[in-house]
């Protein structure tokens, strides 16, 4: 039995915590102005050892396990695959590749979403390409390829997406927007629906609550401590992914 598999059956009897970020989206939407945590004071990162490993758990074979360590010149890059149970046809796989620089900016991020069947009984497969030091984004399906500009004034965030049309939060797209909150009073949020990338403040993102921060991706919320993320709530999906304590360690 491999190790993703044994934190997986370990992470069976965590309790999942549901996280206050629905109500965090409704003071953010309403324009309550919350302090936010993170700040240019209140560097975002902790040490980055060599090949980092997270696992997270979600219930009913939905899980994820991010990769994150160090490049040269002190940036970082992120390999995360998140598992999303939904049903038969339902079922999706989230591939995500992101280089950081040592600011926290995002440079690049290449996300591949497979899973679901088409028409034809195929699955079906969207790939997502951000290349923030050209400010190009493309994405490409069964529909076809878009592809658009961003302008490159602020760090870019972003939410992959997730099954009929909706996007979703993972671990890795959580780090990259907090990583961008600490780094910048502004942000670019990539809205692939619109193929827009809007301007906002980071208030709107990274938030304080009584635990720490949260970050918010349209309408899912991630909690984070100080070594990573620690869960994701997903609302569209009604699933919340919780990091296996020590699984950082073993899985190395």
């Amino acid at each position: 039995m491999n190790r993703w598999n044994q934190a997986i059956q370990a992470a069976a009897i965590v309790t999942i915590f549901p996280t206050a970020a629905a109500v965090l989206v409704g003071l953010a939407l309403v324009g309550r102005t919350v302090p936010p945590v993170v700040g240019p004071e209140r560097p975002a990162t902790s040490a980055l050892c060599a090949g980092d490993t997270f696992v997270f758990v979600a219930g009913a074979g939905s899980g994820a396990r991010v990769t994150r360590s160090p490049t040269v010149g002190g940036g970082e890059a992120l390999h995360g695959e998140t598992e999303l149970s939904l049903g038969a046809r339902a079922r999706r796989r989230i591939v995500e590749d992101v280089a950081l620089d040592a600011r926290g900016w995002l440079v690049s991020a290449e996300i591949r979403v497979t899973g679901g069947l088409d028409h034809e009984g195929a699955a079906e497969e969207t790939r997502m390409s951000l290349d923030a030091a050209r400010g190009t984004v493309r994405v490409s399906s069964a529909a076809g390829v878009e592809a658009w500009s961003a302008p490159l004034d602020a760090p870019w965030v972003y939410a992959p997406p997730g099954a009929a049309g909706q996007e979703i939060a993972t671990p890795v797209a959580a780090w990259v927007a907090l990583r961008a909150a600490a780094a910048s009073p502004w942000l670019r949020q990539i809205e692939r629906a619109r193929g827009r990338a809007w301007l906002v403040p980071r208030e709107q993102i990274a938030l304080q609550t009584e635990a720490g921060t949260t970050v918010v991706l349209g309408g899912d919320g991630a909690d984070t401590d100080g070594l990573f993320v620690e869960r994701v709530r997903s609302a569209a999906y009604a699933m919340t992914f919780v990091r296996v304590p020590g699984v950082e360690a073993a899985a190395r």
